[in-house]
């Protein structure tokens, strides 16, 4: 009997075929499986946050200093250096990201014009774990993953505070994120579970704890995913709207190159100096940071800052502050 070679290859195309067709129905079931269950993140429906006049008042303060909620939930004046706000826009959205990568990622209107039909635990949702109402991813470029450390009391206050805001009409804006984009950042939101309490007595712990709902290492930080060896030491670079690039500064205690020869009352001055902002030419040094919203921080919370950051490792790293577009 002939030995036909042909033949005998045939078992293992039908070996191959067979697992080439299980690993394939195996990655679509999986992808299919991805898409439908992340973020598996439910809400509370229960939840009823009570618009308390404490709640008001602190949510307030959150809103507009601390969180700076409004510095990207508004239209800004980017003639004006660190491009304040413009008055009556407050949470009417449409800020763009000026991040490197990330120039069509559109801040969203949070008035009740557009947070009215959301229950509590939505926007609780929204704003701790970056989901929207629809189960939609919201963009990390949102601090949600700084928010998800929020106490539960200034948690409610935020919420209690946007609520009261007045009601202002915007289009409905629209961010253009990437497919892959998209499907990467369904692994990121966390479930909201409530810190313990703070002790504001200790200003080393209430510093972090402001210092993480403020998100300055997001800024501050280089490459948070190595943030060991770079945490705060800034070099993160913006691209300004008005022309040129600005860089965060290295805001760890080092003496030469951060704020280490700082004193406390040098750094509370630093933040309550940008009360009038000058006007802004093209391609001149401008921030990003909004100077006029943590203007507004109270000494005692700028004061436990600066004492959590003294206690930060000491990185050598000098930061050109501005680089020009060419001329």
């Amino acid at each position: 009997m002939k030995f036909n070679q042909k033949n005998a290859n045939i078992p293992f195309m039908r070996f191959f075929w067979n697992i080439f067709f299980f690993l394939s129905v195996t990655t679509i079931l999986t992808f299919v499986y991805y898409i439908r269950i992340f973020p598996n993140i439910s809400i509370n429906e229960h939840i009823r946050v009570k618009p308390l006049k404490t709640n008001l008042i602190r949510g307030k303060y959150l809103v507009n200093h601390l969180a700076a909620c409004t510095s990207c939930h508004s239209t800004r004046d980017w003639n004006r250096f660190s491009a304040p706000v413009i008055p009556k826009t407050e949470g009417i959205g449409g800020d763009t990201a000026s991040e490197v990568g990330l120039p069509n990622i559109v801040a969203k209107n949070i008035t009740p014009f557009n947070l009215d039909f959301w229950i509590d635990g939505e926007v609780i949702r929204a704003i701790t774990s970056g989901i929207n109402y629809d189960n939609k991813i919201i963009h990390p470029y949102m601090p949600y993953k700084y928010y998800n450390h929020l106490t539960k009391n200034d948690l409610y206050a935020i919420v209690s505070y946007v609520r009261s805001l007045s009601e202002k009409i915007s289009p409905k804006y629209k961010s253009e994120i990437s497919f892959y984009n998209k499907m990467k950042h369904k692994i990121i939101p966390k479930r909201y579970t409530p810190p313990a309490k703070i002790n504001y007595s200790n200003k080393i712990e209430r510093g972090k704890y402001l210092t993480t709902i403020a998100s300055c290492s997001r800024c501050h930080t280089m490459d948070e995913k190595k943030s060991f060896d770079k945490f705060m030491a800034g070099g993160k670079n913006f691209f300004l709207k008005t022309g040129g690039q600005v860089l965060a500064a290295n805001i760890t205690p080092d003496v030469t190159t951060g704020i280490g020869s700082w004193s406390e009352e040098q750094f509370l001055e630093k933040f309550k100096s940008y009360s009038n902002l000058a006007k802004i030419t093209s391609n001149e040094f401008n921030s990003v940071m909004p100077w006029y919203a943590y203007n507004g921080l109270s000494n005692n919370d700028l004061s436990a800052i600066y004492s959590y950051l003294m206690t930060l490792k000491p990185i050598s790293n000098e930061v050109k502050k501005f680089i020009p577009d060419a001329l």
